[in-house]
């Protein structure tokens, strides 16, 4: 039996974010994500807000499979965004990237040296 969610809050909050994980954006702050055939349909009340997703799908379970894969993805996209930002301001600002090591958990932990 079809699971109806009314609306389902998640931590989702970048609407760049969450078009760069292979999301259709519409004009009135919806975004659908299709996931091995089930469209989740997001939808942000206000701009920076968290999103609520809605959808008709055969099982619950499959409802928090895809948000937890989306959820993986989503990290990913916003960490390669920030880390990106990060350098760029940090070459523009004469900060100096001292060390950067990925972690075994795909974490970045980087040393920075502010020259004065």
């Amino acid at each position: 039996m079809p699971v109806s969610l009314s609306l389902l809050p998640v931590a989702f909050t970048r609407r760049d974010v969450m078009f760069a994980v292979n999301s259709q954006r519409f004009p009135d702050r919806r975004l659908a994500y299709t996931a091995n055939g089930t469209e989740l349909t997001f939808i942000q009340s206000e701009p920076d807000a968290p999103f609520d997703v809605s959808d008709h799908t055969p099982r619950l379970e499959e409802v928090f499979r895809y948000l937890s894969d989306l959820d993986e993805h989503y990290k990913k996209v916003l960490q390669a965004m920030i880390y990106g930002l990060l350098k760029k301001r940090s070459t523009n600002r004469q900060i100096t990237l001292e060390q950067e090591e990925v972690l075994d958990d795909h974490s970045i932990v980087i040393a920075l040296n502010v020259e004065r």
